[in-house]
């Protein structure tokens, strides 16, 4: 993540297709403006491929793309999906985990998203 950090008091969890990254609590997804006021901006996530959760949770694009992909062609259950991918990180040896509620909210903002893309087509 580019830009300036700040002071949180708990961690950041960034959600990718093959793993899930833990930054220190001194990490916050905050930058600064670049222009005169230099005030400081939530990070959005979007340029970065990022769906920003709740600035504590950020879920890769290719994670929910993954899954729509595999619910389209198998109709695989969400919970199955996050229990695969947790089955593959602990073979991985990695002892952060996706967590079902955080990825299910992004699922479904995900999921609105889409259809108001759509639905501008």
């Amino acid at each position: 993540l580019a830009g300036p950090v700040g002071m949180s008091s708990k961690g950041i969890f960034i959600y990718t297709e093959s793993d899930v990254i833990s930054l220190p609590h001194h990490q916050v997804c905050k930058l600064i403006c670049e222009g005169p006021c230099a005030c400081e901006v939530l990070y959005q996530g979007h340029e970065h491929l990022l769906f920003n959760i709740n600035n504590r949770h950020l879920v890769h694009y290719g994670l929910l793309y993954e899954y729509s992909e595999l619910l389209r062609t198998g109709r695989n259950p969400l919970f199955a999906f996050v229990s695969a991918k947790n089955n593959k990180l602990r073979r991985m040896g990695s002892s952060i985990l996706l967590k079902y509620h955080t990825i299910y909210v992004a699922w479904n903002a995900f999921i609105r998203l889409m259809e108001i893309f759509l639905s501008n087509m």
